[in-house]
Parts: structure tokens; sequence; C-alpha cells
């Protein structure tokens, strides 16, 4: 509970909420996994209102594109980062019974866009045509967890098995959460 009010609370945190790219979306991703935890519903509720009033309408297009990301110099690592942390919000929401992954703004911008645009490149990343100035690595990607559970879509599970082993705890036991699916 300390560490959730000083993230809401705190200048830092502040900070990050509103900082307008990944740093914003792992902040509500984060806010939204220790809220769940220790069931405070006003700081879900705040994240919530947070993705559909700032994140979605400030950093992605109606095509998908988070353009904060793609104007960095790892645009496609950092782009996929990002959509590692929407996913989180969206799969915790979705255990709250909100969903956040077909939500779109009137400008038809939303997770799904941004799940459609980069997953082609996911399976090709030599395809990705703004500037990356270090390799892409393919290894398995939180958000293909995440999409495969919440649209019940093996696709998504495939693309993920498919790609190098990840030792880090929290990808064994996202594994175990695909395996299980299999």
């Amino acid at each position: 509970q300390s560490f959730l009010s000083w993230m809401t609370t705190s200048k830092k945190g502040l900070d990050e909420k509103k900082h307008g790219n990944n740093h914003s979306t792992w902040w509500a991703a984060q806010v939204a996994t220790y809220a769940s935890f220790v069931g405070d519903e006003k700081a879900l509720t705040d994240v919530w209102d947070l993705f559909r009033e700032f994140l979605v309408p400030h950093q992605i297009q109606p095509d998908g594109s988070c353009p904060h990301e793609e104007a960095r110099t790892k645009s496609f690592s950092y782009s996929v980062m990002n959509l590692d942390g929407f996913s989180y919000i969206a799969h915790i929401a979705k255990l709250n019974g909100i969903d956040l992954w077909n939500y779109q703004i009137d400008k038809g911008a939303g997770l799904t866009q941004v799940l459609d645009y980069l997953t082609p490149y996911y399976n090709n990343p030599d395809k990705w045509t703004k500037q990356q100035i270090s390799p892409i690595k393919k290894s398995r990607r939180v958000f293909l967890v995440f999409a495969g559970l919440d649209f019940n879509n093996p696709v998504y599970h495939k693309l993920y098995l498919a790609a190098p082993p990840n030792n880090q705890p929290d990808f064994l036991l996202f594994d175990m959460m695909v395996q299980l699916k299999q």
C-alpha cells in the first residue's frame, strides 16, 4: 500500500504518470498491479480513466503506431515495450471485468490497432523501416501472452512459443500460462 501511495501522490510518481510515452504506460501498469493486489478500487478506476482519457488519446494513432516510441533511436524495441505495458493494463482490467482491449477513441485508435500494427513486424523484424540502432532480438513478449489469453487466440501463443525462451522468473510463469492453454 505504501508504494502504491507513493506512486500516486509523489512528485516523481505524478511526473511519470503524465510523461506521455511508455513511462506513463508502465506507471499505469504498475499502479493497476499494486491496486489489484491491495484491493484499491479507486486507484484501479483512476488507471482505467487514465487509459481512456490520456494514454490512448496521447500515444496511439488510428493505424496503431505510437509516435512517441517511434521517434526514439530504438523505435521497434520501445514500441513493443510500450505494448507490453498496455497489455498488462488491459489484462488486469479484464480480470476486473473491464474491457480495455477493445476500447477505441473517436478517431479509431486503440490497443487492438497496436496489436495489428506491431505483430507482423514481430514475426519479421527486418521489415521494420523506422530507426532502430541496435538489432531487433526476437524474444518472448508479454503482449503475446495476454492477447492470447484475453482474446482466446492461439496464434499469439504460437508466436510467443516460437521465440527463444526467456529465463527470467516472470517469463517462466508466462510460459506455464501459455502451455496450459495449449
